[in-house]
């Protein structure tokens, strides 16, 4: 009598998590979309409610062409949307769009370095996201994470983004 037993890497999870939530149609979406459309009217609000603030930056991500993950339709054009209209509203915008990992740490840090002096600094993430041992991990176009250790050295952690006081809002849509 054989038995074999199967553990999936994180990646495979996260793929079958996916297709899980396509099984369960289109509810997932109108969701995500629900969601957007709160997280704008808040930005609207936050913008209207600090309108002394003399200096404002935000980052804004979109990454949709992953090479090893579902590749995702519609975070370009959220993040896009989204810089549009933080801009209208006085932010200085950082946006990148479908950013392996090297150009997301030097976006990030670029977002940090301006964020130092700042009045007001706001994330907005649109993309795949894999939570793991109390940590929330943003996973560039480029990430093809297989075990634990290359999860943190492929995956920008959020922990590591909220070394600064920030007014965060986080959509992952996937």
């Amino acid at each position: 009598y054989n038995t074999v037993s199967w553990r999936p890497t994180l990646l495979e999870a996260y793929s079958l998590a996916l297709r899980g939530s396509e099984l369960r149609g289109k509810s997932v979406f109108a969701a995500a979309r629900a969601v957007q459309v709160i997280l704008a009217v808040g930005i609207v609000l936050f913008s209207a409610f600090s309108a002394a603030a003399e200096k404002r930056v935000a980052l804004v991500i979109g990454n949709g062409a992953y090479a090893s993950l579902p590749a995702l339709p519609n975070p370009s054009n959220d993040a896009r949307d989204i810089s549009t209209l933080l801009r209208t509203l006085g932010f200085e915008v950082m946006e990148g769009i479908d950013l392996d990992r090297s150009r997301f740490v030097t976006l990030t840090a670029e977002f940090l370095d301006a964020a130092r002096g700042a009045d007001a600094a706001l994330v907005y993430y649109a993309g795949h996201g894999i939570q793991y041992e109390e940590d929330n991990y943003l996973l560039p176009v480029d990430a093809s994470v297989t075990s634990a250790y290359g999860l943190k050295s492929e995956a920008m952690s959020l922990k590591g983004l909220l070394g600064v006081t920030l007014f965060f809002l986080l959509a992952n849509l996937a």
